[in-house]
């Protein structure tokens, strides 16, 4: 909140020539109500940006000739979700300014350590809505990415990982692009579209599933079924 940045201390001018660095931190952080407000809704935003691509084709041919001008150099979505990530950037600040602090027994340490506190404690106190919001960004962009799965984003459903493994079929060694969900995991092969995407061949429920480590077969080493 405005007062558990601000602490004890009364509100300092941060104009004139005896301005100090901690006050100027501390009267932008007066802004975390905005963000507090912004990361409550952020998740909400992002579903109603998905819902209108899906819903209209004009909304959806406008967010994609956005999204290949050059100055759109990551997903739309990503920038949504940039600011999620200003908090953080400030809380790396104020670290690295109480460590510079404490090398030389600075008179503005005490009150760089107590913004410090503060700022940590309302990052931790979003970080699950930061990480469900960012989790919901990147199932939207692979669901994107997929020719053959149109239903990929599900609640509870995580992201962990994606990569190329050569699969093994009877026609010897195949090269597949693989994404590992919470629940399931997609093996895919690249299309011949000019853009980046992928045809599914095959969803693997991971409910039940065991991974072994085989011997090398035909040269191949860290083979697994």
């Amino acid at each position: 909140s405005r007062g558990s940045i601000g602490g004890n201390s009364p509100q300092t001018r941060v104009d004139g020539a005896n301005q100090k660095v901690t006050d100027l931190l501390r009267a932008h952080l007066e802004n975390l109500p905005l963000y507090e407000e912004y990361l409550g809704q952020h998740q909400s935003i992002l579903e109603g940006i998905q819902a209108s691509v899906k819903r209209s084709r004009k909304f959806e041919q406008f967010y994609r000739e956005f999204e290949a001008e050059k100055v759109c150099y990551l997903p739309y979505s990503a920038f949504v979700l940039k600011p999620l990530y200003r908090l953080h950037h400030y809380l790396t600040i104020l670290e690295c300014l109480c460590n510079h602090y404490s090398s030389n027994n600075h008179p503005e340490l005490r009150e760089a350590i107590a913004l410090k506190t503060n700022l940590n404690q309302q990052v931790n106190a979003g970080h699950q809505q930061l990480m469900s919001a960012a989790q919901y960004v990147k199932l939207v962009e692979v669901e994107r990415d997929l020719v053959g799965l149109d239903n990929l984003v599900q609640p509870g459903r995580i992201f962990v990982r994606e990569g190329c493994l050569q699969k093994l079929s009877r026609k010897g060694y195949q090269q597949r692009m693989f994404f590992l969900l919470s629940d399931v995991l997609l093996y895919t092969n690249r299309t011949s579209a000019p853009s980046l995407q992928f045809k599914v061949h095959g969803q693997l429920p991971l409910r039940g599933v065991m991974v072994e480590e085989t011997e090398s077969r035909m040269g191949a080493a860290h083979c697994f079924t």
